[in-house]
C-alpha cells in the first residue's frame, strides 16, 4: 500500500443542489422596483483551514426561467466569502440574483 501525506493531498467533492430562494421585496418604488435576493452556503462544521469551497466557471447557476410572471431575471452572481460563525472562520459562498419588474 502506498501512503500519501495529507498536507499534499487534495480531495474534491462535487454536489448538485436544488435550492428554492425566498426574497423579501421592497415595494417603495413600485412599479419600477428591482430586487436582489441572496442564498448563502457555508461549509460547516469544518473551519476554513480544513475545507474550502472553490468557485469554478460552472460552480453555481440558475437553471429556472429568466422570464417570470412579473419579473425578469437580470443578473446572477456567485461570490466566495469567509464567514465567522461561533468563533470559527468557515468557507462560504453567496449566490445573488437581481430581479427587475416588467412594466
Amino acid at each position: 500500500d502506498k501512503l500519501y501525506g495529507g498536507a499534499n493531498t487534495t480531495l474534491t467533492l462535487s454536489e448538485y443542489l436544488v435550492q428554492p430562494m425566498a426574497c423579501d421585496f421592497d415595494l417603495r418604488f413600485y412599479p419600477f422596483d428591482e430586487h436582489r435576493c441572496e442564498l448563502s452556503l457555508a461549509l460547516l462544521p469544518h473551519s476554513v483551514d480544513h475545507a474550502r469551497l472553490i468557485i469554478g466557471p460552472n460552480s453555481a447557476r440558475y437553471t429556472g426561467p429568466s422570464y417570470l410572471p412579473d419579473f425578469t431575471l437580470e443578473e446572477t452572481i456567485l461570490e466566495l466569502r469567509h464567514k465567522l460563525i461561533a468563533g470559527r472562520t468557515h468557507s462560504s459562498a453567496t449566490f445573488k440574483i437581481r430581479l427587475r419588474r416588467r412594466p
